[in-house]
């Protein structure tokens, strides 16, 4: 069997002799032998026919170039009789199925028919041979992209998730950030912790519409750029509507947003004030009354329109209150048994009555989101929880 490769030259497949001592004899014709154009093979293809030589030595001879050493090969391996048949599918002839004898005159109508009816079925073999190598190809092809694209999404993700202050005065502070598929490793959800002095600290969830590179690019843009407007003013109400002005010649047109909880508290005046610009509203446990708030929306989404406002309310943060900002890979991953809405949030922290440290808040929270969503989350997810201390 001879397939034509992708240079349109012949190339042999497979060879099969009922005489293996000739074997070695028919690959080396097979290597040095150049068929010319009118060689039963070449016809054969560029016919799309069956060619059937009773008499083959003398036409194999004439119609291409043939050395002595070959000639005399090919008068010892003795091919008297050949039959070529066109390995078809379709509208392609992928190649020839030769059979041959040292018989002239060996094969009758039904052997043609017979070796007709083989060569279709090798040439459905060959073409899903190559199917499946190119398929094999592709795959790998893309794995590798795959495997670039998690890097590169791996690296941005780091950059994303912002350093949890090893101590921070009079607060206790932790985080937490978990891909939905950890092996992909592409989302947009974040947190970020900014240090604006030694009394002033924001924190900040943030949700990207998007997966993959293009919602990690976002992503980061999203982060630095608030970063920047935090240092310059860290009002709330300032920071998200510079914020959303300057997304909004990002992503205008893009079909993207960006969902953002920002919250700035003070431990020198015990308050923490905040802006949400269409995010999952953070819950606020109130010690003293052992209740918690939710923190609402104070404007659009970022990159809504760049005619968005967005206010500002500032609640007392005293000694025992905690406060827990997170997407909605939280928010959403109870569904409907979650009157709240919340994932849970609220339940947890009046539970616990701000008697432990802001890690376990996290860990309770995270456990349960986990717990609810199964093994296989739908979204990602990022929480951030700060605890006022004496």
């Amino acid at each position: 069997v001879d397939v034509v490769d992708e240079r349109g030259e012949m190339a042999e497949f497979t060879l099969a002799t009922a005489d293996p001592t000739k074997e070695p004899l028919i690959r080396n014709l097979r290597e040095t032998f150049r068929f010319g154009s009118e060689s039963p093979p070449l016809v054969c293809i560029r016919e799309r026919r069956t060619v059937h030589l009773s008499d083959a030595m003398p036409v194999l001879l004439s119609t291409s170039e043939v050395l002595p050493h070959q000639e005399r090969d090919l008068r010892e391996l003795g091919a008297e009789s050949l039959i070529v048949s066109p390995l078809v599918v379709g509208d392609r002839v992928l190649g020839v199925l030769s059979v041959g004898s040292a018989t002239k005159g060996a094969f009758t109508d039904d052997d043609r028919r017979f070796i007709d009816d083989l060569a279709n079925r090798i040439a459905l073999s060959v073409d899903n041979s190559r199917l499946y190598r190119a398929e094999q190809v592709a795959r790998i092809e893309l794995d590798g992209l795959y495997a670039r694209e998690r890097d590169l999404v791996k690296a941005f993700g780091t950059s994303f998730l912002g350093e949890v202050p090893r101590a921070f005065p009079h607060l206790d502070v932790a985080a937490e950030h978990r891909f939905a598929r950890e092996k992909h490793r592409v989302g947009g959800d974040y947190y970020d912790f900014i240090r604006l002095d030694e009394a002033r600290l924001a924190v900040v969830v943030g949700d990207v519409c998007g997966k993959g590179i293009e919602a990690s690019v976002i992503t980061a843009a999203t982060k630095y750029l608030l970063r920047a407007y935090a240092y310059e003013d860290p009002s709330p109400a300032s920071v998200l509507t510079r914020l959303n002005q300057a997304m909004c010649h990002e992503l205008w047109g893009q079909g993207l947003f960006v969902t953002v909880a920002y919250a700035l508290i003070d431990t020198r005046a015990h308050t923490v004030a905040y802006a949400n610009a269409g995010h999952p509203p953070p819950v606020l446990y109130v010690a003293g009354r052992r209740e918690c708030l939710r923190l609402q929306a104070t404007g659009g989404i970022v990159g809504g329109a760049p005619e968005f406002t967005y206010d500002e309310a500032v609640r007392p943060f005293e000694e025992g209150a905690a406060l827990v900002l997170f997407t909605d890979g939280v928010s959403e991953a109870c569904g409907t048994f979650d009157p709240l809405g919340d994932g849970g949030v609220s339940e947890i922290l009046i539970d616990l009555q701000g008697a432990c440290d802001a890690r376990e808040i996290v860990d309770r929270i995270l456990q349960r989101a986990l717990m609810c969503a199964g093994a296989n989350p739908r979204d990602d997810l990022a929480i951030a929880v700060a605890v006022a201390r004496p």
